[in-house]
């Protein structure tokens, strides 16, 4: 069961970047991991490395006449 302390969403993002690019120099196999509710495996990499991204479920302001919002991975 994932740990439900708070997060410093800050930092996860700089961690995750920091991952993403290396396992790209080193040729590991990424897969974002939400919610987990997909049923043909997507979330999922052999030999690689899964990036939950649960904590980022965010969704950014919304104001009257907005036509954009900015959403979280999870």
């Amino acid at each position: 069961m994932a740990d439900k302390q708070a997060t410093d969403l800050g930092q996860l993002i700089d961690d995750i970047v920091a991952m993403v690019r290396f396992c790209n120099e080193h040729g590991v196999s990424v897969a974002p991991r939400g919610q987990g509710h997909a049923t043909q495996g997507q979330a999922q990499v052999d030999g690689g490395l899964i990036i939950e991204t649960t904590p980022l479920a965010s969704i950014g302001p919304v104001g009257p006449g907005s036509t954009t919002v900015t959403v979280g991975a999870g």
